[in-house]
Order: structure tokens, then sequence, then C-alpha cells
């Protein structure tokens, strides 16, 4: 789908009118990707892409003219699937520039599968797919094998993460009694990456998996740069423990009252 042009009469309605076309391009045509030119003298709808999710693919110096006067051009892209490259047959020179874009859009690709994950979690709900996208470059695979612990009970906690294959295991005390298992699309050393106090459970696996990994150091330097971003993750990951915190004083209550 191709955004042939896009205005508001306000700051305030830009972001819903282009919020509404992509939704509507992903929900109900089922486009692949979502693309739109931008000139460089609209930076509130730049930043209003970025935050939707667009990523600049191309750079068109002084393409667009508006009364005598030359201006960049930015064309913006969302990818809505993960990116599957062809093969075409072209000439070497062709071939150069296409494996040039290729390379960019293939960045993007794994990108696109963890931003998905990504916004099923409490804990980034409230954020746009741009700032999903920054938060997605923060984490690294992990290849956790049998029998290895991801942390220890009492050990540091500057990292948090999320379950991509198999299931961990989070146990308790010394020797260690398994109080829950992590499920693949779920994240786990939250309460850690908050406050940096050490581990009060220890994480360990019995089967091949994989985890995505996010150090909080990382995270609060993005955090520094958009401070939004940092605000609403913190205030997420805070509502959270509190509920979880009132949903086991309930229970403490519930069997001290019987």
């Amino acid at each position: 789908m191709r955004i042939v042009d896009a205005f508001g009469t306000d700051d305030l309605s830009l972001g819903p009118l282009l919020f509404r076309l992509v939704a509507h391009a992903q929900q109900t045509l089922a486009a692949t990707y979502v693309e739109m030119d931008v000139l460089m003298n609209a930076p509130r709808l730049l930043k209003t892409a970025e935050q939707l999710g667009f990523v600049p693919m191309a750079y068109f110096p002084a393409l667009h003219e508006e009364q005598g006067h030359h201006i960049d051009v930015v064309k913006m892209v969302k990818l809505n699937v993960p990116h599957t490259a062809e093969t075409p047959s072209l000439d070497a020179a062709t071939a150069a520039i296409v494996k040039s874009i290729e390379g960019y859009i293939e960045d993007q690709r794994a990108g696109v599968a963890v931003i998905n994950l990504l916004r099923g979690l409490g804990m980034f709900q409230g954020l746009g797919d741009g700032e999903l996208r920054k938060i997605a470059s923060l984490f690294q695979q992990k290849l956790v094998r049998p029998g290895e612990t991801i942390f220890v009970q009492g050990g540091a906690s500057d990292e948090a993460f999320i379950v991509l294959r198999g299931k961990v295991e989070i146990m308790f005390d010394d020797p260690p009694r398994p109080v829950a298992v992590i499920e693949p699309g779920q994240i786990f050393g939250e309460q850690g990456f908050l406050d940096g106090a050490h581990r009060t459970a220890t994480a360990a696996v019995n089967a091949p998996a994989i985890v995505l990994v996010m150090h909080r150091n990382a995270f609060h330097e993005l955090s520094q740069r958009e401070p939004h971003l940092g605000l609403v993750v913190m205030r997420n990951i805070a509502g959270e423990l509190s509920a979880k915190l009132r949903k086991t004083n309930a229970v403490w209550l519930s069997g001290k009252a019987v």
C-alpha cells in the first residue's frame, strides 16, 4: 500500500490519522508493507512515522519543488510481515544496488518478528512500533543448553529476558525448588532489571532454549535519548509488579482467614 498524500489540519490530528491508515492497511487490506514519501520540511510527520514503525529506505535530494524552492524527500516504509528476498536475474550494476537495499531490509526482517513479540507484552504496552523497534535492537539472542542456569538466586541482576523457544524454570531455595515455568513469549527477570537488586530466584532449563536478553545499561542509554519510552516501560513494570504483589497478598490473607 502506498500513501499518496498525507496532511492534517493540526499536529494533534496528524498522528491518529496516520495510525488509522496504517491499521487499515494491515488489518483490512492485509498489506505486506506501507510506503510514503515525506518532505524534509515536515519534521513532525517524520517523527510520527518513526513512532509508528516506519524506517527510511531512500533519500532524494531536492526532488520536490514548492514555490520555487527545492525540498529533499525521504521514502519511509513500514514492513507488516517478515521480508522474504527474491532472486531475480539482473545485470551486475543493478544487482549491486539491489544487494545493498536487500541488506538494509534484511536488517529489519528479524526486527519485525521481535516487534510482534514485544507488542504483546505488558511491559511494552503503550509504545509505537518505532519505539518497539528501538527496544528490539537492544535484545540479543542466547542459546541456553540443558542444565544451564540463566541466573542464580542472590546473583547480580542487570538483565531482562524473553523466552523465544523452549521453557525456563524459576526456582527458589537450596536445593532449588521449581515454583514457575516461563513459556515462549513471556518475560522474566524484570524485577531485578527494574531495581538492580540481587536475584530472588534461580532460572534454568532442562531442555535447549533460546532467550532474548536485554541489558539494563543499554536500556538506560536508550531512555536518556527517548525519555517517553523509558517512562512508559518503567511505569508498566511497576504496574505489573504491583499487581503481582496485590495478588500474592490476597492469597496470603485468604489462607490466613481460613
